[in-house]
């Protein structure tokens, strides 16, 4: 009778059974438990194959061993004494460019959202070759470049003898114009496929429509590959969202591993508001954290530069409240979706106020009609969001105004009037567009 990895393998084909099932051993059966054991060489491995095989798993053990049957993957993790020891003296590398020194593994906040690609990250830097080319998808500010640095850097530490190239698309295709210009190009191609054990690319989308750049780049990845050296691209689109790119060029990308880093979780943000918070000894009380998280979403570098305006802050006056905190960072907040231009809003507001909506925008001085206008500069401001900027053109007004009408509502929040008409607007104004005030 055949084992059951023979019996699994007849029901993969054979190109990924070798690329991803050649480290997968069986440890066995719990037969009180009706549970197949199975171990893969890697964390990373163990995770794909359960995400992406784990239907085509579960039915072969149920064939194989009968209804009620299920599996779990585990992986080898050696420990530190089963691990070879390192030299004595440590080699220096060679520095083929600049790395970021924040950029590393240990710096790098892992959600659930983003766990597979770190493990894939930290694999291809383990070990080199295995996914290759390695193509690191994903927006703007989410950490593509932070991974793919990462990547040489743990690179460089486990090895001082490998050469790492990290270059930009924009980088490469000034090097190339000058290399044309200086009649060089022998030497920039001896360069970037024969002076590299690495090539780590970003922004490869620069690249789109500009064939002749395309062009190059693909004779040096094949040469590369070839050679067996390791190639980490970034992109902040699909592969199959890279227009105008030579479809061969397209086709050596698809035979890797392509994955997409996914923007954090309301979780991973908390986490990384606390962790770039401690870095910079800014204090947050765990309101401010929330706050943060909650509204700067889907770009890590908003996160880090909130901070950052908070450290500077904190370091000139030496105190730090949560309104303060609001108004420091209130043009980095994430925009609510609206619910139609501007001027509608405003019609919106003016309707729950029941008021001119000319007058509300107006230089009028009048002391219900100033107090209406002052409550719905705070109400959008403080309510939903709204920067600042955008407020002080939604209601024809200065910044300076704006920042003053906010105080001076703060100020009067105990006031039976004002308490009254912000309690209208969040009932009636919620009620009337659902979700804008979030």
């Amino acid at each position: 009778m055949k084992s059951f990895l023979e019996f699994l393998r007849e029901r993969v084909n054979t190109k990924d059974w070798n690329l991803w099932f050649g480290t997968l051993r069986f440890d066995g059966v719990d037969e009180e438990r009706k549970i197949v054991h199975l171990v893969v060489g890697n964390l990373f491995v163990r995770e794909w194959i359960v995400r992406k095989y784990g239907r085509v798993i579960k039915r072969a053990v149920e064939n194989y061993y009968g209804h009620g049957y299920d599996f779990v993957v585990d992986f080898e993790n050696l420990g530190e004494d089963e691990r070879k020891p390192g030299p004595l003296v440590r080699k220096k590398p060679l520095i083929l460019s600049t790395l970021n020194p924040n950029f590393t593994f240990e710096n790098f906040i892992v959600g659930e959202e983003n766990r597979l690609i770190y493990s894939a990250s930290l694999e291809v830097a383990e070990n080199p070759g295995i996914y290759n080319p390695f193509i690191i998808t994903g927006g703007v500010g989410l950490g593509k470049t932070h991974l793919m640095q990462a990547i040489g850097r743990r690179m460089m530490e486990n090895n001082p003898d490998v050469k790492v190239l990290y270059i930009t698309s924009e980088t490469f295709m000034n090097e190339m114009i000058e290399a044309l210009k200086d009649e060089s190009m022998h030497r920039f191609r001896e360069k970037l496929r024969k002076k590299l054990d690495v090539l780590l690319l970003d922004d490869v989308q620069f690249l789109m429509d500009k064939r002749w750049l395309q062009n190059e780049l693909f004779h040096t990845i094949n040469e590369l590959m070839n050679m067996g050296k390791q190639i980490v691209i970034c992109s902040d689109r699909n592969v199959k969202e890279l227009r105008g790119f030579h479809e061969r060029l397209i086709s050596r990308f698809q035979m890797g591993l392509n994955l997409s880093i996914k923007p954090p979780s309301y979780e991973t943000r908390r986490r990384i508001v606390m962790k770039f918070a401690g870095d910079h000894s800014v204090v947050l009380t765990n309101e401010m954290v929330d706050y943060i998280a909650k509204n700067i979403t889907g770009n890590v570098r908003r996160l880090k530069g909130a901070i950052l305006r908070l450290c500077v802050s904190q370091e000139t006056d030496g105190t730090l409240n949560f309104q303060k905190m609001v108004d420091l960072i209130s043009d980095l907040l994430d925009p609510l979706p609206r619910c139609g231009a501007d001027v509608d809003l405003i019609t919106k507001i003016s309707r729950v106020l029941k008021v001119d909506p000319n007058l509300l925008t107006s230089g009028s001085r009048k002391r219900e009609l100033n107090l209406l206008r002052m409550i719905g500069i705070y109400f959008c401001v403080r309510n939903l969001n709204i920067p600042v900027n955008e407020v002080a053109q939604l209601f024809k007004r200065s910044r300076t105004s704006i920042l003053y009408t906010l105080n001076k509502v703060e100020s009067m929040k105990n006031d039976f009037e004002v308490r009254s008409i912000l309690s209208k607007l969040e009932e009636d104004f919620t009620g009337e567009i659902g979700g804008f005030a979030g």
